[in-house]
């Protein structure tokens, strides 16, 4: 009976098992089975339990812990037995649990296991613990598990991008280097160029892009579209800090198959950059290489991007035009504007600042005949014109015609009351146009007043230094690239500022509404107290040391004050505000 139940469990060995555990191990437990109970062996009772899979999982497991106790039966039945907690592990990858526990107990046997190793972590990402599974890998990969390091890799960039999107650059930059030591790979590459860009580590972003060029693929459409937007980032960034030279070298940096189509648009950027940073020559220079070899050829790219590229180039030399004619440098001018219509022949707005040149050269008639000339319509036509006649104002205001000049002027204000040139010309009226005073106030004035009038003429010069205020920021609002700027307008703006300054000392900005704001600033280390009366109008404020207070005044015009026990006075004017310091 005995015999015939081992024959019948001997029946239950498959071939492909027993080609899995080897012959040798075959070969014993198929003698096992034929051998009485009392001559089987510790091993080989285990063998019988287990059965290749067919027997009892728990029994087996006892009797092949008890042989491995055994010295002779330990290498033997270890190895068996970790194949067979592997082969249970992998039936149970859908139970990340159970499946985990048997990768620990084979580990615990053979802890160098690659495939135990490997498994235990996938398991433990199953179970949603990625950090425990970290470790583990991490452990592994110091050995020759070289699935561990694959699946080391998969974590770092898994946690590089959770520290990412946490906004921990450092953390996320070392995981996503580490993975990339381990496996190239174009997207963590551009991981790590990212966070040195987050970081504002612009030098070390620049270093990074070139690694992540060389490994994306030809074929590699998106990836090659996030390294040309993350290498204009660092180019502007680049060129921020004022490191054009290290900015050309990542403009020739690219990946394989990015074509002149796609460089094209950056460089352009890169030459608009370099104007606003007041690198106007250098950015010309780039323009004017590029259309050069476009026009030869050299450079492959459309006839449209040829024409673009001839457009953006005028239009760099219509604004240094502009900006130096507004420095009364009109050769220079002349000279971009020639340039500008080589590349733009049939554009009529560079005739209206041809106009302009001329004007500058001190030939305003001849600047109006060919004004006239062109047609109406066009586009900046009232502005040149309205500039011409604030030419004219200041001309007639410096031979002392202040009624016609003032005629001039409004004639200036009909067409574009917002132009800073028509400003600077009302500044320039202003100073010479008096406030309407009682005889009392104004003899007030001239003896106890805070400003002091040239020649005792008491003149608009608060509201003459609120229009430069506001001339100057619309200069700057409207940009280096507005093309139609007043022969030597800036000087004039800057000396008509000075001037008046030197009789009118404190500082004045525009402000929005037909009101004066003063504001009373306390610079003594004690407690002051000011009042101030206009008219009907009357306030006190009380200062602390080092502080100010704001002084609102509706109805403009003569006022007394007491600052800090002293007794003066003052005109308050439209559209000012005004810093007085105690």
């Amino acid at each position: 009976m005995e015999r015939n139940r081992i024959r019948s469990r001997a029946r239950l060995i498959s071939s492909t098992t027993a080609s899995r555990i080897g012959v040798t191990r075959g070969l014993a437990l198929a003698l096992a089975l034929l051998l009485p109970v009392g001559c089987v062996n510790a091993l080989d009772k285990a063998r019988i339990a287990w059965s290749d899979g067919e027997g009892d999982f728990d029994e087996a497991e006892e009797l092949y812990r008890d042989a491995i106790d055994h010295e002779k039966y330990r290498e033997e039945g270890t190895q068996e037995l970790v194949e067979i907690y592997l082969q249970q592990a992998r039936e149970q990858r859908d139970r990340p649990k159970v499946a985990e526990s048997l990768y620990k107990k084979a580990l615990k046997l053979d802890p160098n296991n690659e495939e135990a190793l490997e498994g235990r972590a996938r398991a433990l990402i199953g179970r949603g613990m990625p950090d425990e599974a970290f470790a583990l890998v991490e452990e592994g990969s110091k050995t020759k598990c070289r699935g561990c390091k694959r699946l080391l890799a998969v974590l770092l960039i898994d946690r590089a991008d959770r520290y990412y999107h946490a906004q921990m650059w450092p953390q996320a930059e070392a995981d996503y280097s580490r993975a990339l030591a381990i496996i190239p790979n174009a997207a963590v590459a551009l991981g790590v160029v990212r966070c040195r860009i987050a970081r504002g580590a612009t030098e070390e972003a620049a270093q990074a892009l070139a690694p992540a060029a060389d490994l994306i693929g030809v074929q590699d459409v998106d990836q090659r579209g996030q390294f040309l937007e993350l290498r204009r980032i660092v180019v502007l960034a680049v060129l921020a800090a004022d490191k054009p030279e290290l900015a050309d070298r990542l403009l020739d940096m690219a990946p394989a198959g990015v074509g002149a189509e796609e460089q094209l648009g950056l460089a352009i950027e890169v030459a608009y950059e370099l104007k606003k940073l007041g690198k106007t020559e250098i950015a010309l220079d780039r323009l004017e290489t590029l259309v050069k070899h476009a026009e030869e050829g050299k450079l492959k790219v459309s006839a449209e991007r040829v024409a673009e590229l001839r457009e953006r180039l005028a239009g760099l030399y219509i604004a240094r035009s502009a900006q130096r004619l507004a420095k009364n440098e009109v050769p220079g001018a002349d000279e971009d504007l020639a340039r500008a219509l080589e590349l733009r022949p049939a554009d009529p707005s560079l005739q209206l600042q041809r106009v302009l040149a001329i004007a500058g050269k001190g030939k305003l008639p001849d600047a109006e005949a060919a004004l006239g000339k062109i047609d109406p319509s066009t586009g900046g036509y009232a502005q040149v014109w309205s500039i011409l006649l604030t030419i004219r104002v200041h001309d007639m205001i410096a031979s002392g015609r202040i009624d016609a000049a003032r005629e001039q002027l409004e004639r200036a204000k009909s067409k574009t009351l917002e132009l800073p040139e028509v400003h600077i010309a009302t500044a320039d009226l202003l100073r010479h146009t008096e406030v309407n005073l009682r005889k009392k106030d104004a003899a007030a004035l001239r003896s106890t007043g805070l400003v002091k009038y040239p020649g005792g003429k008491i003149t608009r010069l608060g509201e003459a230094l609120s229009e430069l205020d506001w001339s100057k920021q619309s200069v700057s609002g409207l940009g280096a690239a507005y093309p139609y700027r007043a022969p030597g307008s800036e000087q004039k703006l800057e000396g008509l500022r000075t001037d008046i300054a030197k009789d009118y000392p404190f500082a004045v900005k525009f402000a929005e509404k037909a009101e004066a704001t003063l504001v009373l600033k306390n610079n003594r280390d004690e407690p002051v107290t000011a009042t101030v009366k206009c008219g009907s109008f009357d306030a006190e404020a009380k200062l602390a040391p080092s502080s100010s207070s704001r002084v609102q005044v509706s109805k403009p015009g003569f006022c007394e004050l007491n600052l800090g026990g002293k007794a003066v006075t003052y005109v308050a004017e439209p559209y000012t505000e005004v810093e007085i310091p105690l």
